[in-house]
């Protein structure tokens, strides 16, 4: 993120440095908004990142090897990996539980603590399969509703979606420059040729 001449990296950092200069009041310390805060990264995250590269891992395999590869790789994710993630949202549940909000910070908004888990919860719940035998809670369920009603996220979810389409149309006009210059080229080549028999 860049504000300025300042460049943050590390979402983490970046959640905090917002909230602490534009915030119209800094937020108070709240032990649970500390904790849940690195939890999001530092636990819970660490598995969704490690499921995703074992899956992706084994779409590239060679061929030959692949059956081998697939049959491994099911094998821990579904043996670990998925069984830690169940573990975490069986903990998320319970600790939404104790929450006097339905805040992960045990604030009256939304804190540091529902920012940093908003991706690793939403991933699971926008595609359960992902993890076999996954069971989402009504109190996540319910959380993340509350989440995507609020008028900052669905702004920010517009944006989202404005942004994604802007590096698409990029993205196009790239690959058609690299296109158009290696039909140029090979137009090129082909003048040089005839002109060389000649």
């Amino acid at each position: 993120m860049t504000d300025g001449d300042l460049v943050i990296a590390e979402s983490g950092a970046i959640v905090d440095y917002i909230l602490n200069t534009y915030s119209p009041t800094p937020p108070a310390y709240s032990l649970h908004d500390s904790y849940f805060s690195h939890y999001a990264e530092g636990s819970l995250t660490l598995f969704l990142q490690m499921g995703i590269t074992f899956t992706g891992s084994a779409s590239m395999a060679p061929w030959y090897i692949k059956p081998v590869i697939d049959g491994f790789v099911g094998k821990v994710k579904a043996g670990y990996v998925d069984g830690q993630i169940k573990m975490h949202f069986n903990f998320l549940e319970e600790e939404l539980g104790k929450s006097p909000t339905g805040w992960f910070g045990h604030k009256e908004e939304p804190s540091a603590a529902d920012y940093m888990l908003l991706y690793p919860i939403n991933t699971v719940i926008s595609d359960p399969s992902r993890v076999s035998g996954l069971t989402v809670g009504p109190r996540l369920q319910d959380w993340m509703q509350r989440v995507k009603s609020r008028p900052a996220y669905q702004r920010g979810f517009e944006r989202l979606k404005e942004e994604e389409r802007k590096a698409k149309e990029e993205k196009e006009k790239v690959e058609g420059g690299e296109q158009t210059v290696a039909v140029e080229q090979a137009g090129s080549g082909t003048a040089s040729t005839m002109k060389s028999k000649l």
